[in-house]
Order: structure tokens, then C-alpha cells, then sequence
């Protein structure tokens, strides 16, 4: 018995989002409970219109979503673990799928995962180990542990979506009940890549590598902060953990195109800033973890599209007042993306009209224009 992870690939086929603004709590009503009989069709547009995207039969979005042809294929096989939930997309409709078979079916000591500081409440699983009873004839469902978390489909559904070319989906193998005793998902992100090379002590993580010419030190005329150096394995773990919660969270399609990513977070803080409410996960209307997320996600923005790196600066060796920011090649820019974006959802980032201004595009755009130029100073912020 073969499981997939249901994902949709947004980086060649086209995604959707909904055309008006929502309580931040809509995206977190989808938890495997029914809401069919309080909905109201929902109308949905294309995520970035400004790219030629392949037109695929399940557009990413916060939700699974099928057209009538996948829909059609797929219906006899989910119908008993779903909902239909319809989106207006043009002249057209969309088929939201709302998972409602919820199961307690986690082999928690062959699987391998994080829990939040509790200790009991899990925030992410690096490795899933399924009790096979539980999931026999499951043809799609979700975990009670992350009932807002991934879906998963088992390998008949699998297999009618490449049997009849449908186009958009991404799924993974995560379990494979002959190997359960073996490491189906070694990598601990999809956004950490790490390569171990038989003839090299070199390891990399997103371009960050061990006995590089890091840690750098500079003379005070030569860049606004002395000091640079490359994070620890367990900071940079840490924020991809923040970026995975921020993505659940709002409901962001994963993609590796960097413009993308960064027109999604400008489109939720936009939401935010209207709305002023806080999705369920950060409790407490907990700002710092939101803003903290937030930033990761547009660090992650930079680093695609551009080439940035992650770094500690600060004016001290041993990192005591170092801050963490992306830093473009050669050291000669740097943003402080937690500062940046704090500033912004905070209505501090004043704009020449005396108003907050949600700046996150522009400020995209002007890094690429400024990336291959050089400041007067190295390590010089770019805000």
C-alpha cells in the first residue's frame, strides 16, 4: 500500500486566489468538518496573470481544486471522503474539495516529527509511518494531528491521474507500508536541500556552505557592519519551519518562483491591513510570530529571484549583537526582512503621503535593479 502527499505544481501550471478579501479565519474553516450548507459560491482569479502558465486541470490554492474533467475522474474514487465546494473562475467553475475523513492513523514511533514547545501538539512531520489498518481503503484523507495539514491519497488515485493525463498535480510518496521500516522522505523541507558528496566534506543548504570564506570581517570604512557569517544548520532549520507554518497559514500555493512568492505575501498583508484579523494558528493575535513568518517567506522571495543568502551581521565576532537578514552576493546589500516587514503590519512604514504603504513589491523590484550595483559600503541596508 502506497500514500501521496496531494499537492499541485504552481511553478509551471497556473494557481488561483479568491477575488475578495475574507476573515483571515476562512482559511483555517477547512479542518475536515462540513461546511457545504452555510456556502456561498466564491468567485477566484489567476494568482500572477503576468506569466505564461500552463493551464492545468487542478490549480493550486488553499484548498484542492479540480476543473470538470478531473472532477469527472475523480469523483468515484473520493466521493465518500469529500465535499464539493464551487468556485466561480471566469466563465467557468471550479470544484473545491473539502476532505472531511479525518483519521487517527500516525505510527508515531516509526514516524519522525517536530513537536511545538508543549511537547504535545505537533508542528510538522519530517518522516510519516501510517497504522495500515487505519488507512486500508482510504482513498483520500487527512491526519487528526494536522487536520488543516497535508492531504493524503492513496495509489489508486494516483493512478487515475496519470493514466488520464490530468495536468497540475504534484504528489509525492510518503509511505509505502512494504518499506515501512525504511526513510521514504529523507528531506526535512522541501525548501532544504541538502547534498552530501562522496568526494567532498562540502554540505550545502541552500547555497551555504561549510569552510566557505566565511565568517568575513571588515574595516569600518569599508561596510556599515563589521562582521558576517553564515547561520547554524539549526537556525536556518528554524526558519523554514517558519516559512511551512506561514505558508498553512495564509494559504500561499509553495512555489519556487521568487516574484510569485513575493506577490502572495504583498496579497496577504494587503488582506491583513483590511481586515485586521489574525488567522486561528497565531494565537492570542500573536504579531511577532506573525510578522517573524511573514519575513521568512519574503527572505525566501529574495533568495529565489535573486540569489541572497541568509547571514548573521552584526559589529561583533562572536554574534552577541548579530541580527539575522538576507545578504546579496559580495556582501554589498543587506535587509532586515523581520524589521522590514514588522514596520509595515505594525502601520509604521509611513509613505510620503503620511500614510502606511504596503511596500513589499516595490521594494522587491528595487533590489533587482540595485543587485549588481555597489554602495559606497559594503553590507549597506537596502529597506
Amino acid at each position: 500500500m502506497k500514500i501521496f502527499t496531494l499537492d499541485f505544481d504552481v511553478n509551471n501550471y497556473k494557481s488561483v486566489q479568491l477575488c475578495e478579501n475574507v476573515n483571515a479565519d476562512f482559511y483555517q474553516m477547512f479542518d475536515g468538518t462540513p461546511v457545504k450548507n452555510q456556502w456561498k459560491t466564491l468567485e477566484v482569479k489567476e494568482y500572477d496573470d503576468s506569466k505564461d502558465y500552463k493551464t492545468g486541470d487542478a490549480p493550486g490554492a488553499f484548498i484542492p481544486m479540480f476543473n470538470k474533467k478531473a472532477l469527472d475522474i475523480l469523483l468515484p474514487i473520493i466521493n465518500d471522503y469529500i465535499e464539493i465546494l464551487p468556485f466561480r473562475f471566469h466563465d467557468d467553475c471550479l470544484y473545491g474539495i473539502n476532505v472531511l475523513c479525518l483519521v487517527d492513523a500516525i505510527d508515531y514511533e516509526l514516524s519522525e516529527y517536530k513537536t511545538f514547545r508543549d511537547g504535545k501538539r505537533i508542528m510538522r512531520f519530517y518522516k510519516y509511518a501510517f497504522i495500515d489498518d487505519a488507512i486500508k481503503d482510504k482513498e483520500i484523507f487527512k491526519i487528526t494531528d494536522l487536520n488543516r495539514g497535508d492531504v493524503f491519497v492513496s495509489e489508486r488515485f494516483y493512478n487515475a491521474v496519470h493514466e488520464n493525463g490530468l495536468e497540475g498535480f504534484d504528489m509525492k510518496l510518503v509511505y509505502d507500508s512494504e518499506k515501512k521500516y525504511e526513510a521514504i522522505n529523507e528531506n526535512k523541507s522541501a525548501f532544504c536541500e541538502v547534498e552530501n558528496k562522496k568526494d567532498s566534506d562540502t554540505r550545502q543548504i541552500r547555497g551555504v556552505k561549510k569552510h566557505s570564506e566565511y565568517p568575513k570581517c571588515y574595516g569600518k570604512d569599508e561596510a556599515c557592519y563589521r562582521y558576517v557569517n553564515e547561520l547554524s544548520k539549526d537556525k536556518m532549520q528554524e526558519l523554514i519551519e517558519n516559512e511551512e507554518f506561514a505558508y498553512k497559514a495564509f494559504g500561499i500555493p509553495k512555489t519556487k518562483d521568487g516574484e510569485r512568492l513575493a506577490r502572495s505575501i504583498s496579497g496577504v498583508i494587503d488582506r491583513f491591513l483590511e481586515v485586521g484579523e489574525y488567522p486561528m494558528d497565531y494565537y492570542g493575535n500573536n504579531i511577532a510570530k506573525l510578522t517573524t513568518d511573514i519575513a521568512c517567506l519574503y527572505g525566501q522571495a529574495i533568495i529565489l529571484k535573486y540569489g541572497w543568502k541568509w547571514m548573521a551581521v552584526g559589529n561583533q565576532i562572536n554574534q552577541d549583537d548579530a541580527f539575522i537578514c538576507v545578504v546579496s552576493p559580495d556582501d554589498k546589500w543587506i535587509n532586515i526582512c523581520d524589521e522590514y516587514i514588522k514596520d509595515i503590519i505594525s502601520r509604521n512604514n509611513i509613505g510620503l503621503g503620511g500614510e502606511n504603504d504596503n511596500t513589499v513589491l516595490l521594494l522587491f523590484n528595487m533590489i533587482g535593479k540595485v543587485s549588481n550595483t555597489s554602495p559606497e559600503k559594503k553590507l549597506t541596508l537596502l529597506s
